[in-house]
C-alpha cells in the first residue's frame, strides 16, 4: 500500500507496482464511483470507435450495389446528422 497525493489538477498517480500487478496502461478507461470518503475505479474495456467505424464502412460498401455508398458519403451523412442534432438543442 502506498500513499499518493492529488495534484492541483485533480490527478492521481497509480503507483507503478500496482499498475504492473493489475495490467493497467496509459490509455485505459475507468468508471469512477465515490461514496463518503471512498473512491472506487473500475477498469472498463470500451470498443474502439475507429475500429467499429471501419468495420461498418466495409459492411455497407459490401452490400451496396456497385459501391454506391462510399466512405465520403458515410462521412457526409454523419456530419449532416450531427448538424441537425446540434440545431435541435
Amino acid at each position: 500500500m502506498e500513499l499518493i497525493k492529488m495534484s492541483s489538477k485533480g490527478q492521481l498517480v497509480v503507483p507503478k507496482d500496482l499498475r504492473k500487478l493489475l495490467g493497467l496502461h496509459s490509455e485505459d478507461m475507468f468508471l469512477a464511483y465515490g461514496k463518503d470518503d471512498y473512491v472506487i475505479f473500475k477498469k472498463v474495456d470500451l470498443p474502439s470507435l475507429k475500429g467499429e467505424y471501419e468495420a461498418l464502412v466495409k459492411v455497407i460498401s459490401g452490400i451496396s450495389d456497385d459501391n454506391e455508398i462510399t466512405e465520403d458519403i458515410i462521412n457526409d451523412e454523419i456530419k449532416e446528422y450531427r448538424s441537425k442534432k446540434d440545431r435541435s438543442l
